[in-house]
């Protein structure tokens, strides 16, 4: 069996992890993202240095 390697399978794989339930969405790698992003943008909007 081939396993893709761990970033590949977690931005990837439909579950959380391989037997949880709660499925994500087809949005989950751009809300993921987002998430990353948003503190570095809203620092930088009030002026909050090194973030």
């Amino acid at each position: 069996m081939n396993t893709p390697p761990l970033a590949v399978a977690r931005d990837t794989a439909p579950e959380a992890h391989l037997n949880c339930k709660d499925l994500r969405g087809a949005d989950e790698a751009d809300r993921m993202r987002e998430a990353l992003v948003r503190p570095k943008r809203i620092a930088g909007r009030l002026g909050i240095p090194g973030i």
